[in-house]
């Protein structure tokens, strides 16, 4: 299988920054949620080349994967507001780095809490601070705000948001992907001007970036008015018996007795 930049990236490369946090993220969040040995089914929606299946392995007893435009022999086609799955079919769904990219992101959540077990989980990621990249179109960027708000209006419960890439990292990975451009115009004078390019402009960029990473700043999100790239969301589907129901209609009043 031919190396991933989104699992295993170089540092000359323009996304490393992102990718490099985004994958220790969701190594972190599976090999947490989904111990060795777990039998439980896995949705991946709009999952491309399907670049992160192997964290998967030996954590799950099968994994789907499905997207709109298929780029793998093994995965279905299908659109992500219209899922060909019955109601409460597995125990995990999987959406990365897709809700930017469709026009209706609501019913892509709406459709994932559909298919997901009560008592299942969808492993979500968005970008919040990231250059327009259709593909083929780029609709939204998200707050964690927004996002919780899309799991919950599903009737999901968020159990946890982590932000990848500081603000001041974020400031590297945007300064790294101009470059990218840069290169890749320049990228046309030969494949050693491409390579110069990225060992001379991005590397060194990057590395400034992992340097930021690792100082004492803020990283509270929480707390508003930071920048970070990007958040990865773990939100659960209630079982049945957490499902907020309406309230009985109470009976109507026994009528007034009359007065003599």
């Amino acid at each position: 299988m031919a190396r991933s930049r989104k699992t295993h990236p170089r540092i000359w490369e323009r996304t490393f920054l992102l990718n490099r946090s985004l994958y220790n993220e969701l190594a972190r969040q599976i090999t947490q949620r989904l111990p060795l040995g777990s039998t439980g089914r896995v949705l991946d929606v709009g999952c491309g080349s399907q670049p992160y299946r192997s964290l998967f392995d030996g954590r799950c007893s099968r994994y789907f994967g499905c997207d709109y435009y298929v780029t793998d022999t093994d995965g279905a086609r299908a659109a992500a507001d219209s899922l060909p799955y019955r109601d409460d079919e597995f125990d995990t769904v999987v959406l990365l780095q897709v809700l930017e990219h469709v026009p209706r992101p609501w019913k892509v959540v709406e459709e994932c809490a559909r298919v997901c077990k009560p008592g299942g989980f969808l492993l979500a990621s968005v970008p919040f601070l990231f250059p327009h990249h259709p593909s083929p179109k780029d609709y939204y960027r998200y707050t964690h705000e927004g996002l919780a708000n899309l799991a919950e209006q599903s009737n999901l419960e968020i159990r946890e948001i982590t932000a990848q890439v500081r603000s001041i990292t974020t400031l590297c990975l945007i300064l790294t992907w101009y470059l990218g451009m840069v290169q890749d115009k320049l990228g046309k004078l030969g494949k050693w001007v491409r390579a110069a390019v990225g060992a001379l402009a991005i590397a060194p960029v990057n590395a400034l970036g992992l340097l930021c990473e690792s100082l004492p700043l803020g990283s509270d999100y929480k707390k508003g008015n930071l920048g970070f790239s990007n958040y990865v969301m773990i939100a659960g589907k209630r079982e049945v018996s957490q499902v907020s129901r309406p309230a009985e209609e109470p009976p109507a009043p026994a009528p007034l007795a009359s007065v003599a």
